[in-house]
């Protein structure tokens, strides 16, 4: 146990006066706020990254479609020259 956890174990005994209540609720309110803002900008991370993935896909499907119809046109293409 660390010198300061000890010293913060006497205190809760000895009681709290209503200074240190107040500055352990914003301390409390603090942590739960950098918390919520953590989440949120986890999940906002984690969805552009899937918003990205079928952004890419989307692409690569338009790419193979315009290949299939080169594909095809040149096929074509060479059929008439014959």
């Amino acid at each position: 146990m660390t010198p300061y956890y000890i010293y913060k174990q006497k205190i809760l005994k000895k009681g709290k006066g209503k200074i240190e209540r107040e500055e352990e609720k914003k301390g409390k309110k603090r942590k739960g706020e950098k918390k919520r803002r953590k989440e949120k900008a986890r999940l906002s991370k984690k969805t552009r990254k899937i918003l990205l993935r079928k952004k890419k896909k989307k692409k690569k499907d338009k790419t193979l479609i315009i290949k299939a119809i080169i594909k095809e046109r040149c096929r074509v293409d060479k059929s008439i020259e014959l």
